[in-house]
């Protein structure tokens, strides 16, 4: 079967339809190949983005993990419980820290929580209070420094008067009386709130006193001597120790825990003026 030949209308039709097809074909692989172009683009953008924001998220961890390292050298000693806290916090900050480590186990060597200061001879002796919050150090100055466990501070010294080392100290059972042991014999009884002197010579003994502790009550010391003896010696009747009258107020007071009220001063007492029989520290005493 033979085709009639094509006009050159036919012909010119032909030509340009293939040409139009041509260039929507050639259009749409230029748009797919802007499209491929533009996705890789972005995706290099956000990749180099993520990068950079991970560099400088780094770069700022590692100059803070520097800076809480030289705030933990800074502290050492003098405070060695901060000096540990911010050595971990610059090796959380930064773990790939060297430095930061070898913070944490230079935090690690120093002694104890905390450096307690302030006295100027060789502390002898320690004790904690019952509830932990003071801190007493009897030294070789004859005197007892007594120390706020939390914050380090030195709130103040008990002084025996005498030239003998306090080679021991213990706390009555309330934490309110200090009974110090010292070189020359002799055992020494405070009010810790005003630092005022209780009893002096509880021993009797003739060797320096190398241990002091209270009964459950805080009645009685029992106390430890380097004559070969332990004397058993009642700080609320106190006896012989104490040559006068005015010397047993404060063991009345301390034993009572408080000082009378004015209602009851006024119940019973009505025909004198209240006063306070229990004015030690400017407030009502409390038990030893």
């Amino acid at each position: 079967m033979r085709y009639l030949p094509l006009s050159q209308t036919e012909r010119d039709f032909l030509h340009a339809s293939d040409a139009a097809n041509r260039r929507r074909v050639h259009r749409r692989r230029g748009f797919l190949a802007t499209l491929t172009a533009l996705a890789l683009g972005f995706a290099v953008t956000t990749v180099l983005t993520v990068h950079l924001n991970a560099v400088a998220r780094q770069e700022r961890n590692a100059a803070l993990s520097a800076r809480l390292v030289n705030r933990s050298h800074q502290l050492g000693g003098a405070n060695p419980a901060r000096s540990k806290l911010w050595s971990i916090a610059a090796w959380f900050t930064d773990p790939n820290n060297p430095d930061a480590s070898n913070a944490m186990r230079t935090a690690a060597k120093h002694p104890g929580i905390a450096v307690l200061t302030g006295g100027t001879g060789t502390v002898d002796s320690v004790a904690l209070s019952p509830g932990g919050t003071v801190v007493a150090g009897g030294a070789a100055d004859g005197t007892v420094l007594l120390w706020d466990r939390t914050s380090g501070h030195l709130l103040g010294t008990l002084r025996t008067g005498g030239s003998g080392a306090v080679d021991s100290v213990a706390f009555s059972p309330h934490g309110t009386a200090v009974a110090g042991g010292t070189a020359d014999g002799s055992v020494l009884l405070w009010y810790r709130a005003s630092g005022h002197l209780l009893s002096r010579h509880l021993t009797g003994g003739s060797g320096p006193v190398g241990w002091v502790a209270f009964s459950p009550d805080g009645k009685d010391v029992a106390i430890g001597s380097f004559d070969h003896t332990i004397r058993l010696r009642n700080v609320i009747t106190p006896g012989q120790d104490l040559p006068g009258i005015n010397s047993i107020v404060p063991y009345l007071c301390a034993l009572a825990g408080q000082s009378l009220t004015r209602a009851e001063w006024d119940q019973y007492a009505q025909d004198a003026p209240f006063r306070s029989i229990c004015p030690q520290a400017g407030h009502s005493v409390t038990r030893p």
